[in-house]
């Protein structure tokens, strides 16, 4: 099982910022940078999920959710959001209510991407784990436990990664350096995707 204290740590260097514990979803904010949006957060840490979730993700869109996902489900967040939404990984939703904070801060779902916006050249071996704001491209585990890296309808890897714990620690450290010390892009035109 992978530690995830490195990544754990380069999500709470903007907590000097804020922080903030969302009690209906168990969400950690950190980073509160209301010179976006009045409740505008940097980073979001979700409550692991429990194994039960887990085997319902996997039936509803008939795939299996590789090992090292799955891990970092169980053990460590039930997907992630960085840098607003600049990169997201997907988690299991638990509802869609909309009349309360708690639909707020929840992941965005992992059964929509792998269900219904597959790209047309992804196999059964494709995973979808996330995405990018810039342009919505997509974030894959493929059948070598690589990360990979795409454009939203092609599955075709644009960069790759060995791992989720090298891209998370990759990913964290460059974007970081995007923004000041305010929690704010320095320029807003400058793409955040990897390549």
């Amino acid at each position: 099982m992978e530690n995830y204290n490195t990544v754990k740590s380069l999500l709470l260097k903007v907590s000097y910022l804020g922080m903030k514990n969302v009690s209906n979803s168990k969400a950690l904010l950190i980073g509160h940078v209301p010179q976006i949006a009045p409740d505008a957060w940097l980073n979001c840490i979700y409550e692991p999920i429990s194994l039960k979730e887990i085997e319902s993700i996997e039936e509803s869109v008939g795939l299996k959710i590789p090992q090292s996902y799955k891990s970092f489900m169980l053990s460590f967040s039930n997907g992630l959001n960085i840098l607003g939404d600049t990169i997201s990984l997907f988690g299991y939703r638990f509802n869609y209510i909309r009349n309360s904070e708690e639909i707020l801060w929840q992941p965005y779902d992992i059964i929509i991407p792998n269900l219904y916006e597959r790209p047309k050249n992804a196999t059964h071996n494709d995973f979808i784990i996330g995405s990018y704001e810039w342009d919505g491209s997509k974030l894959y585990i493929n059948k070598d436990n690589e990360i990979c890296y795409c454009k939203s309808e092609d599955i075709t890897p644009l960069k790759k990664w060995n791992n989720l714990l090298g891209f998370l620690n990759n990913e964290l450290l460059r974007l970081y350096k995007l923004i000041g010390d305010d929690g704010v892009l320095y320029d807003a035109s400058i793409k955040t995707t990897p390549v």
